[in-house]
């Protein structure tokens, strides 16, 4: 680093502590207020929804911050003109009927909801359809070797 450098440097350095200083930035003082929320998560895609609604259910008051319009992250669609695009999921282990035991029926059975929502197995794995091409990925490895 050439002598110029370390000038420059120097200043900033000394300047940014002493903004930390006078602010009181990086002080080891609890603040002065009670929390409003236990927990903050940031991110409203399917890892923040499930977080939040895992801790919620616990009884922990939870704020979930998200910077898009609408939450669900992967988990939603979008439109352009007379087209909508889903960029949701295509596959959620332990959904459907008779799954009792994996993931998904776990976390919603915590949460108190699944009662509340139907799960169901789609006929297929995947299916986009465009002007004159509809192209299907069965749900079965047997289906998906056929058609490839």
């Amino acid at each position: 680093m050439n002598t110029a450098h370390r000038i420059f440097y120097l200043p900033a350095v000394a300047v940014l502590t002493l903004c930390l200083i006078l602010t009181g930035c990086g002080t080891k003082q609890a603040p002065d207020f009670e929390a409003e929320y236990d927990v903050i998560v940031i991110g409203g895609g399917m890892a923040g929804l499930s977080a939040g609604a895992h801790l919620a259910s616990n009884g922990l008051n939870v704020l979930l911050l998200e910077q898009h319009h609408k939450v669900g992250g992967c988990a939603s669609n979008f439109s352009r003109g007379d087209f909508t695009f889903e960029t949701a999921l295509h596959l959620m282990a332990g959904g459907g009927p008779g799954r009792n035991d994996r993931g998904l029926y776990t976390l919603l059975n915590l949460c108190g909801v699944y009662d509340k929502v139907e799960l169901y197995e789609l006929e297929d794995y995947y299916r986009s359809v465009f002007p004159g091409v509809d192209v299907v990925i069965p749900n079965t490895w047997e289906g998906f070797e056929e058609n490839l």
